[in-house]
């Protein structure tokens, strides 16, 4: 019988074999620990409001199961979408974090690897970090304008970055799809 590791790669194969369909993430054992994580994640504590690395309001209270961020456009971090290079500062995850490896180093070594792949977890994608950093109708926004961006760009051959602003709103907002020259 194959292990989870083995059942796990064997159905990543292109004409593998696995002998069950895998459940989530149950070939995997996670390594908790590292310095980045907590770094960007490390502040979330049961009953209280703070900021994270990014700038965003998380709030946790006393009764719920996890931190969440909370939003508003009072509060969200990038303030004007065509100026979100003003408003964003990236954690220096190198400057911060590669000291603090061990308890991560550790928890790594302890787990067998010939039955079990090892991972780390962020718990942000791209998505959930966009949407940390602005309210979700501004996070759309960015969205569409990258979605008809791309759209316009793709009409005229060779033209990959030459559609105006005013181009991409007029889509946004219903336009048709040629680009206006």
């Amino acid at each position: 019988m194959l292990t989870l590791r083995e059942n796990l790669l064997e159905s990543l194969k292109k004409d593998g074999r696995p002998e069950y369909l895998n459940n989530s993430f149950t070939m995997c054992r996670g390594i908790p620990g590292d310095p980045c994580f907590k770094l960007i994640r490390g502040n979330r504590i049961r009953g209280t409001n703070s900021y994270d690395q990014w700038g965003t309001y998380i709030m946790f209270p006393e009764d719920e199961p996890a931190a969440i961020p909370f939003v508003t456009p009072e509060n969200q971090v990038i303030q004007d979408l065509e100026n979100w290079k003003d408003y964003v500062k990236v954690p220096d995850l190198i400057g911060r974090c590669s000291d603090g490896w061990e308890e991560a180093i550790a928890a790594r070594d302890a787990i067998d690897t010939d039955k079990y792949l090892t991972m780390t977890v962020m718990g942000t994608g791209i998505f959930e970090q966009i949407h940390m950093l602005m309210t979700f109708e501004d996070a759309q926004r960015a969205v569409n304008y990258g979605v008809v961006h791309g759209a316009l760009a793709m009409t005229t051959p060779g033209d990959t970055s030459m559609a105006s602003l005013k181009e991409v709103e007029a889509k946004v907002n219903g336009a048709g799809a040629r680009v206006q020259r």
